[in-house]
């Protein structure tokens, strides 16, 4: 009998740190602007049996639109990308999907910025909790949570109020979020902040051509660029699809040509993510490798340098399917990055401007342009300082250097073109 009542005391107190736990959460967390909310809403009520499933971070969710790959593949698809979601997130929510639906193909996207984590190396597990939060209480859950980094993270996977542990007794902070949480929007999961339905995210937002200019040259990727962790868990995605006979494709989505070139040992990434699949159920595609004309994105076609806007998103998404649904013959997907742009007609895409120095009074920059094709460049450079007047630094010239004044702040618009060439001229402007 005392066992019974030990064991009745220890059910009752874990269900009144349940509702406590719960209670404090609504009053302190503010998700009322949260994307994954609404998808992870979706992604347990879907009537429908889910046949496709889309994973893989916000170059996921920006990329594929459910409502044009449900019409051409004629199943019923779902996207669950979420922000900077970790290969452990994309297995966890695999793992979710295949207890509720009979999932026919699963469709995993790629990004090497993403690849690269070490799971006990990371100081911030938001990426984690956008999942975590959501999903159902059970063993994934918990898995998820432990294994994502350091234990000392563990508190804020379980008991979420602990993250604004020091609002507790801001009124200020919970009046406000409770006024969020009563209106009709927040409480109905009405679809805001251009979520369009099925975890897609659209933006009429567009990227232009002077935006294409970078500080410094990205770092370059080796081979640990997909780290242990995450070759772990793409080897236990693949074994989880084998299992239970599950179409199993990994993909990188578009970037802008931009991205691509700039990032010297892209090529790395994807020998690596070939490997990987090589010799399994599973296969990779890098869509950043197609052929140009097939789908032929543009600046307006972006919202950044590496995510696609609804315009671009409608053009991707519909070749995607076709592509899978076998409509799409001809297609030609290079191997390498160099095969890719070695087809294409020489062009300046966009610039590298570092700065290499200082003097007393001055500082130094020199311009890296970033090319499909090696080809002599010529520029002309103008400044537009906060106070004073527009300067010419440069009328055209194949020179690369110029200075600023130190401390001096305002904008830089620099013009570039093909040397000798009449052609296309480009800019960037950034500001100082």
């Amino acid at each position: 009998m005392k066992r019974i009542k030990n064991f009745v005391s220890i059910i009752v107190f874990l269900l009144l740190m349940f509702f406590i736990n719960e209670v404090l959460r609504y009053l302190l967390i503010d998700d009322s602007a949260s994307l994954t909310r609404l998808m992870m809403h979706e992604f347990y009520t879907e009537e429908e049996n889910i046949d496709i499933l889309f994973l893989g971070s916000s170059h996921c969710y920006r990329s594929l639109n459910p409502q044009i790959t449900d019409e051409i593949f004629q199943k019923n698809t779902f996207n669950a990308g979420s922000s900077l979601q970790g290969l452990d997130a994309s297995y966890a929510l695999l793992v979710e999907a295949g207890k509720e639906n009979r999932l026919e193909e699963v469709y995993v996207e790629i990004f090497y910025g993403i690849t690269k984590e070490v799971y006990s190396e990371r100081n911030d597990l938001t990426a984690t909790y956008l999942i975590s939060d959501y999903m159902k209480h059970g063993l994934n859950r918990i898995a998820l949570i432990m294994n994502a980094g350091p234990s000392c993270h563990f508190m804020n996977g379980f008991v979420l109020a602990r993250r604004n542990a020091d609002k507790i007794l801001d009124m200020t902070w919970i009046t406000d979020i409770l006024s969020k949480k009563k209106k009709t929007k927040y409480r109905n999961y009405e679809y805001d902040f251009g979520y369009e339905g099925k975890g897609f995210v659209g933006s009429n937002i567009y990227m232009t051509q002077e935006e294409l200019v970078l500080g410094e040259r990205p770092e370059e990727l080796t081979e640990e660029i997909i780290s242990e962790d995450s070759r772990k868990y793409i080897e236990k995605i693949i074994r989880y699809c084998e299992r239970n006979h599950i179409k199993l494709t990994f993909f990188s989505a578009p970037m802008h040509d931009f991205v691509v070139l700039s990032q010297d040992g892209y090529d790395v990434f994807t020998q690596q993510m070939r490997k990987l699949t090589d010799n399994t159920a599973s296969g990779y595609l890098d869509f950043n490798l197609c052929e140009q004309r097939i789908m032929d994105l543009q600046e307006e076609d972006f919202l950044d340098m590496h995510h696609l806007n609804s315009k671009g998103a409608e053009k991707f998404s519909r070749f995607f399917a076709e592509y899978f649904n076998n409509e799409n013959q001809g297609v030609v997907i290079y191997d390498s990055r160099a095969q890719k742009f070695a087809d294409m007609q020489a062009q300046a895409v966009g610039l590298i401007i570092e700065e290499t120095g200082k003097g007393d009074s001055m500082l130094f920059y020199e311009i890296t342009p970033v090319l499909s094709k090696s080809r002599a460049m010529e520029y002309q450079i103008s400044v537009y300082p906060a106070e004073g007047d527009e300067k010419y630094l440069q009328e055209w010239s194949e020179n690369t250097s110029f200075a600023l004044p130190a401390g001096e702040h305002g904008v830089l618009i620099v013009e570039y073109r093909m040397a000798g060439a009449d052609g296309e001229v480009r800019f960037i402007k950034k500001e100082y």
